[in-house]
């Protein structure tokens, strides 16, 4: 069966830096220049002969971490649920969360008193929104006997899929 626009809706959002890669990819790479230059000074003893593939280690690590640093985050309505993706450097997706359609108690606006009452009862809040400060959302589900709760910043199509397409109450601001 093939799938039409109304089968499902996609919005892509910017997600900015990703702060514990930028550290680590800096800490790695300084990391690799110190061991190198202890390498080169100490080439004739012990220390120098291990220090260089503990570099080379280092700038590894420091390369793939580097890729990491700019993230952004797809999110994906079916009537089935909502899958969110983070994208590493415009080139690594990896699923951060799937949501099906019967955990869903509500969505609406961090805004919104009914929201902001239900936060307090809420386990954990992962955050998907992206660099957007306006127009977050939050997704409130059950998971097991937990409530839990993703913050996401989806486009008008989105927030009309959601009301139309999985009828699951859209609060409003």
């Amino acid at each position: 069966m093939q799938n039409t626009t109304s089968d499902y809706c996609e919005c892509l959002v910017k997600g900015g830096i990703n702060l514990k890669a930028v550290i680590g990819t800096i800490l790695s790479g300084l990391a690799a220049l110190l061991l190198l230059a202890l390498s080169f000074l100490y080439v004739t003893e012990p220390f120098g002969l291990v220090a260089g593939p503990f570099a080379a280690v280092f700038a590894i690590l420091a390369v793939f971490l580097g890729r990491r640093i700019r993230v952004e985050y797809e999110y994906c309505c079916t009537a089935e649920g909502i899958d969110i993706d983070v994208i590493y450097g415009q080139n690594k997706r990896k699923r951060a969360v799937s949501v099906s359609t019967d955990s869903i108690i509500t969505v609406g606006p961090e805004t919104n008193e009914t929201i902001r009452a239900q936060l307090r009862s809420l386990r954990s809040v992962s955050d998907y929104a992206g660099k957007a400060k306006a127009d977050r959302y939050l997704i409130l589900c059950t998971s097991g006997e937990h409530r839990i709760g993703y913050r996401i910043s989806p486009n008008e199509k989105m927030l009309r899929f959601i009301r139309l397409r999985m009828r699951r109450e859209l609060l409003t601001k």
